[in-house]
């Protein structure tokens, strides 16, 4: 596969059919219609690819023959784009499908999308305050714990060897605030691909609901989602850890992050 062929599915939602079949709902971002929504369909007698670990990012089915086919995953973009190798499957399938009522409940939506996006914009400034608030506490936490020579046992030439802190230390700056004040506001049942857009209206006015009520202006309410998201990253590196770097015990890592987010916790 090259660059100008990749073509990325952004994943929303997993259905395990079951062990051998599985349905992915998102869409790509290529040839999006908010008109429809999209799924791909794969059947396979021994796939190991857990397509859960990706909802929420990016995945690409690269088809190499009627048999085989291999997955990537991770990026967007195909040079930051990762594949554990080839595949066999029995069935593949992408499908663009016409959502459904649109005529009675897409302007309905569309009115509500509006009223939605408005009270975004007034609540993102306080979020984004807070938000600025637990980055800092972060950084000046795992700053001094440090300079003290509290590591863990952790050597200074080994702290920063696998870039878990380095990305932890610049992981709020580089998210998309936005998204993440919706996340906050979202619920499972609100984050599943609709297939109807009165079903659409109805997710939406939940998240709209939601973001009415939330308190964006309390440190304790972003600063909990935030610990999560710190948590959430952590624990997917740390397998990186135990993967690439054998000569790294990873329990004094998790001792260290623990200390942060416990002192954390307490601002």
């Amino acid at each position: 596969m090259t660059e100008a062929e990749y073509k990325p599915f952004y994943l929303e939602s997993v259905i395990e059919v079951n062990d051998q079949y599985y349905i992915l709902e998102g869409y790509p971002p290529y040839e999006f219609d908010e008109n429809y929504f999209y799924e791909i369909h794969i059947e396979a007698p021994a796939i190991h690819f857990n397509f859960q670990d990706y909802v929420d990012t990016f995945i690409c089915a690269d088809i190499l023959s009627s048999r085989k086919l291999e997955i990537y995953y991770g990026s967007e973009y195909y040079s930051e784009s990762f594949s554990d190798g080839e595949i066999e499957y029995k069935n593949y399938t992408f499908k663009k499908i016409k959502k459904a009522s649109e005529t009675e409940w897409k302007p309905k939506f569309q009115d509500l999308q509006r009223r939605y996006n408005k009270l975004l914009n007034e609540k993102l400034p306080a979020y984004v305050i807070n938000k600025d608030k637990v980055e800092n506490n972060y950084r000046f936490i795992y700053d001094n714990l440090v300079s003290s020579g509290k590591n863990y046992g952790i050597k200074d030439d080994s702290i920063d060897k696998p870039r878990v802190f380095i990305s932890l230390y610049h992981l709020l700056s580089s998210l998309y605030t936005q998204y993440y004040l919706e996340e906050l506001v979202s619920s499972p049942q609100t984050k599943v691909l609709r297939k109807d857009w009165n079903i659409d209206f109805l997710a939406l006015e939940t998240k709209f609901n939601n973001l009415l009520k939330v308190n964006v202006d309390d440190y304790a309410v972003v600063k909990s989602q935030f610990i999560e998201i710190y948590t959430d990253s952590f624990n997917h590196m740390l397998s990186n850890i135990k993967h690439n770097y054998k000569d790294i015990d990873e329990s004094q890592y998790i001792l260290l992050f623990a200390d942060v987010i416990k002192k954390l916790k307490q601002t």
